[in-house]
Parts: C-alpha cells; sequence; structure tokens
C-alpha cells in the first residue's frame, strides 16, 4: 500500500479512504461524546440541584430540631437553675436559723460558764476559807482531847505500876509477917 519511489512514500487510495473514515468515525465519536458531556452536566445539575433542595430541606428541618432542643434545654437549665436557687436559699436560711441557734445556746453556757466562775471564786473560796479554819480549830482542840487523853493513860499506867508495887509490898509484909 505504500509505494516507494526515490525514497518518498505516498498513500494509496485506499488508506486514504480509511484515514478518511478514521476521521469520520472520531467526528461522529466527538459528537456523540458532546452530546453525553451535555447531558451528562444536565444531569449533574439536575442532581446538584435536587440535592442542594434536599440539603437546604435537611438543614432546615435540623435547624428547627436543634432549636427546638436548645430552647428545651435553656428551659430545663432555667427550671434547674431556679430549682438549685430556690433550695440552696433554704439550705442556707436553715443553716442561718441553726448557726444562730448555736449562737445563742453558746452565749448561755458562756454565761453559765462565767456564774459558775463568779460562784466558786465568790461563794465557795469564802466557805472553804471558813470550813479550813474550822478544821484548824477542830485540830487544835482534838490536839487538846488527845493531850488529855495522854494524859490519863499516863496516869493509869503509873496508877498500875503503883497497885503493881503495893501487892509486892503487901506480899514482903505477909511474907515477913
Amino acid at each position: 500500500m505504500c509505494d516507494n519511489t526515490g525514497g518518498i512514500k505516498t498513500m494509496t487510495e485506499e488508506t486514504k479512504l480509511i484515514l478518511q473514515k478514521i476521521d469520520e468515525i472520531n467526528q461522529k465519536l466527538e459528537e456523540k461524546t458532546a452530546g453525553i458531556d451535555q447531558k451528562l452536566e444536565e444531569k449533574m445539575a439536575s442532581f446538584n440541584q435536587k440535592l442542594e433542595e434536599k440539603t437546604a430541606g435537611i438543614d432546615q428541618k435540623l435547624e428547627e430540631k436543634t432549636a427546638g432542643i436548645d430552647q428545651k434545654l435553656e428551659e430545663k437549665m432555667a427550671s434547674f437553675n431556679q430549682k438549685l436557687g430556690e433550695k440552696t436559699a433554704g439550705i442556707n436560711q436553715k443553716l442561718e436559723e441553726k448557726t444562730a441557734s448555736i449562737n445563742q445556746k453558746l452565749d448561755k453556757l458562756n454565761q453559765k460558764v462565767t456564774s459558775i466562775e463568779m460562784t466558786v471564786e465568790n461563794e465557795l473560796t469564802e466557805r472553804i476559807s471558813i470550813v479550813a479554819e474550822g478544821h484548824v480549830d477542830l485540830y487544835r482542840k482534838l490536839d487538846e482531847a488527845l493531850k488529855v487523853e495522854n494524859e490519863k493513860e499516863m496516869l493509869s499506867m503509873r496508877v498500875n505500876i503503883l497497885e503493881h508495887e503495893v501487892r509486892r509490898v503487901a506480899e514482903k509484909i505477909e511474907n515477913i509477917a
């Protein structure tokens, strides 16, 4: 199909026809692919539009739901904070009442302790001194009583000794007589 004449190649009619057919097929193929490309772009545009519409609807529904959830959450938090505030206010009030009651009791206790200290300092100290003085007097009286008792005991011992000597003298007199 190729003719070599003097080193130059020439195309034959048949090769030209084949190339022409290939060009025609390429042109038809380009027309077909251009149509397919156009249809594909149209389909993609339609798909993108539908997708945007659907996602916009989903976004709107999602925003509505989250707004509802946010609102409910805020209401619950507000209710919780209110209840917590009421509870803590009640607890604080009770705590203050108990603290005041304890402080009153401590004040009364301090007054009683002070009163007891004053009583001990004034009355008991004086009475203890009086009792101590009485004990000193009793001790002196006991000491005097014991001296008399000691003297009585000494006299009793002397009487015993003298009685014993009188018996001995009486025995000696009897023995002599």
